[in-house]
């Protein structure tokens, strides 16, 4: 198959970029990236409007989530317009959320309980939406965002509220799993007792953060005695020289500790070295990179991943 044959079949050629594209990524990324817009280059041009819908229908319902939605989207879209155009932006968008949720679930989740998956994310969602309408019980009287999971189902049970599937690339699900989002994020801002900012958030996905990175610098940032984590102050040198010097050494340090209690040792060059690419720019599309493989498990979902006549009635019902 040709190299995103797919977006010039849906919305006419944009050679140049496609150029830049294909010296830039892997063929394994490229390829997962094809299979994807297989599924959906029938309705590429409906895509278009599925965030700012989204984001419309959660203004009155979850307003954080809402911003932190059109933040992700407007991020996404200025690193691939200038080579791809906007076509893939919503794909991405979606894929960055899930990975934002997924930093969140690890670092939330205890040893002893499995975090809860991309499918189960998204009704937890639908969940908390129907525990708003309802008036359950909120995720503070539960420890475990496991416990609350289960809790939300079992009265969703009793209230015969059945949560049906939908497809990954539509509204309803881009909405679920915002409002989980929203959630999550909370909820690890009271247990850090710190705040965590989108901006942050956002970049340690479009980097690929570990878990272990985000909780290294929200780590370091409670030990220097910040109130919210000050990372991308560090990057853009707006902290005073010896702040600066000393939230490096401390990042440092937590890199360090946080591996050695997972059994992994490294010395200080290395941890040293991984601070500095950590601070680096997000490159415009090598930032896909580590993305493969969620392409490629949205590719797997095939129909479950998107259906443009589903999504076009969504957006009528809006209307």
């Amino acid at each position: 198959m040709e190299f995103f044959s797919w977006i010039g079949s849906a919305v006419g050629s944009i050679a140049s970029g496609i150029s830049n594209v294909v010296s830039s990524i892997s063929s394994g990324l490229s390829a997962a990236i094809d299979r994807v817009g297989e599924i959906i280059k029938s309705g590429i041009s409906t895509l278009g409007k599925l965030v700012t819908t989204t984001i419309k229908t959660l203004r009155d319902i979850c307003p954080k989530g809402a911003n932190f939605l059109h933040e992700i989207s407007q991020a996404v879209t200025k690193l691939l317009t200038p080579v791809l155009g906007p076509f893939l932006a919503p794909v991405v968008t979606s894929i960055i959320m899930d990975v934002i949720n997924n930093i969140f679930m690890s670092l939330l989740t205890p040893i002893n309980e499995n975090p809860l998956d991309n499918e189960q994310i998204e009704e937890y969602g639908a969940l908390l939406e129907q525990s708003e309408k309802n008036n359950w019980d909120d995720g503070d009287k539960f420890d475990t965002v496991n416990e609350h999971y289960e809790y939300l189902k079992s009265k969703a049970k009793e209230e015969n509220i059945e949560i049906k599937p939908v497809e990954r690339l539509s509204v309803e699900s881009m909405k679920r799993r915002t409002i989980a989002m929203s959630e999550l994020w909370e909820r690890l801002e009271k247990r850090e007792e710190i705040t965590i900012s989108q901006d942050f958030l956002i970049f340690s996905a479009l980097k690929a953060f570990t878990p272990e990175r985000v909780q290294a610098i929200i780590n370091a940032s409670k030990e220097m005695g910040f109130s919210a984590v000050k990372f991308s102050d560090l990057r853009n040198g707006k902290l005073d020289p010896d702040i600066t010097k000393k939230y490096n050494l401390t990042i440092v340090s937590q890199l360090k500790e946080i591996y050695e209690n997972k059994g992994i040792t490294i010395t200080d060059d290395e941890a040293i070295n991984e601070l500095a690419n950590m601070k680096t720019s997000v490159e415009e599309i090598k930032f896909m990179e580590p993305l493969k493989d969620k392409f490629d498990l949205y590719a797997a979902l095939g129909e479950r991943l998107f259906n443009k006549n589903s999504l076009e009635n969504e957006y009528k019902n809006m209307m």
